[in-house]
């Protein structure tokens, strides 16, 4: 197989309903790149092509399913599914590429995508497709795409900040779409009166936004953290992000406040994420205990990233998937879960504010 080369192929996943007598078949195509970044030029949209991988020039690749018997062509295919990262500016490129890692050492083997201003960044080494987008600024400015990320993401998307780490196989997290189309969890705050009382940093520039919110009578509603995102394109979907885009325009500073807002108008169906997938880091002191805690998903790591809560396995499992790592002997082996791991105890009982 030459460096480079994209090959489309198709995955066939079964399902049946509760009875047990119906089968749904359903088929997934992927765009793989062997051996090197793929780079795209991507304007908003683009992501959205159901059915179609795109190719390192940012068309579609050709589809397999063309190809399928005349059975095939007539089951309705789900479009793309897969997992997309946000990074503006260098020093969230380590974070990214470490999450990344563990994305990858913990079972995932779907596409990711990233959208980056940054150029020349290597990150072949992790089957990843880079997608270039103008510079609009670093710190709040990035909301920008943020707000607007199901523009550039799959038909079926689980976003991830960079500062995530997946400590855990994210699988099971797919099945949290069968209660709605959007899936968020719960922010640290209850609601955003809890999150106007306690923040004390920075509060004259958000006063006016406070304001905002208590003249549109949400001071009670509940606050999502916007880290772990899991949405399947719709409708609903589609006027969600563009009312949080169009909100968070209003003051440009954190997102939060305009996800509230955006939802508060247009009033999706929102499953709430349970605290296995959007663990905060601080609860825990180690990597091993928030495991054994039931969590798959940390949030807020890089405050740990240069301290004990990264122990050397970890480190060394992160190292392995570095193009330029040379093993000193033993392979490694990602730390495992327990089998009951996705059970509703646990973190989710300790840690529920």
């Amino acid at each position: 197989m030459k460096t480079g080369q994209i090959v489309t192929s198709a995955i066939r996943a079964r399902s049946f309903d509760g009875s047990g007598n119906l089968e749904i078949t359903w088929w997934y195509n992927f765009a793989h790149l062997f051996d090197q970044t793929r780079w795209v030029e991507m304007t908003p949209g683009q992501g959205r092509q159901s059915g179609h991988s795109l190719r390192a020039d940012g068309k579609r690749a050709r589809s397999s399913r063309s190809q399928s018997s005349r059975h095939q062509q007539a089951t309705q295919a789900p479009a793309n599914l897969g997992v997309v990262y946000l990074c503006i500016g260098q020093k969230y490129q380590r974070l990214a590429e470490m999450s990344i890692s563990f994305l990858r050492a913990f079972g995932y083997s779907g596409p990711v995508r990233v959208l980056t201003a940054g150029k020349n960044w290597k990150l072949g080494h992790l089957d990843c497709e880079i997608i270039k987008v103008p510079f609009r600024g670093l710190g709040f400015a990035t909301r920008y795409y943020k707000t607007r990320i199901n523009q550039y993401g799959f038909e079926t998307t689980l976003f991830l900040d960079a500062d995530t780490l997946p400590v855990a196989n994210v699988r099971p997290i797919w099945r949290e779409l069968r209660f709605a189309d959007i899936c968020l969890s719960r922010d640290l705050h209850p609601q955003v009166r809890d999150l106007i009382k306690r923040h004390y940093s920075d509060r004259k520039r958000c006063r006016p936004e406070y304001y905002y919110m208590g003249d549109l009578g949400l001071m009670q509603h509940r606050l999502y953290s916007s880290g772990v995102m899991l949405f399947r394109r719709s409708l609903a979907t589609d006027r969600l992000f563009e009312a949080w885009h169009e909100e968070w325009n209003r003051f440009r500073h954190e997102d939060q406040l305009a996800l509230v807002r955006a939802i508060a108008r247009t009033k999706p169906p929102v499953h709430d994420l349970t605290r296995r997938w959007n663990g905060w880091q601080t609860w825990f002191e180690s990597i091993s205990q928030a495991q054994n805690s039931g969590v798959r998903i940390l949030h807020n790591v890089h405050k740990g990233m240069n301290s004990e809560f990264l122990d050397d396995t970890l480190m060394q499992l992160f190292d392995s998937f570095r193009p330029d790592f040379v093993a000193d002997g033993a392979d490694l082996v990602p730390v495992s879960m327990p089998e009951n791991s996705d059970s509703t105890a646990g973190v989710d009982g300790r840690h529920e504010q």
